[in-house]
């Protein structure tokens, strides 16, 4: 099913961090998984064109681009942080050389 704009498994992430993120053969190499190019490479102005539902996959069409992205809704919900995610400046502590 070909839905345009987001699909609701897709809610809060970034397209640039989506497109940045994709497994393709094209943005990673097939023995080590390095990135083939930069985020900075990406288009400035990228977005979801559109979404097609397969099972438990969801794939991404990017615009201006056309690059296409296979993510499992497994992924893409770890991905997300829930509304309650204490991560936040005030939570953080942070690392002191003293710390045992």
């Amino acid at each position: 099913m070909k839905t345009a704009g987001h699909d609701p498994a897709l809610n809060g992430l970034p397209a640039i961090l989506l497109r940045d993120l994709c497994e393709c053969a094209k943005c990673r190499d097939a023995g080590s998984g390095q990135r083939l190019g930069s985020v900075a490479d990406l288009p400035a102005d990228i977005t979801v064109a559109s979404t097609m539902v397969a099972g438990s996959a969801v794939e991404v069409v990017f615009a201006p681009d056309g690059h296409r992205a296979v993510f499992s809704r497994e992924w893409l919900a770890e991905q997300r942080r829930p509304p309650d995610d204490d991560r936040t400046e005030e939570a953080k502590r942070l690392w002191a050389a003293a710390d045992p």
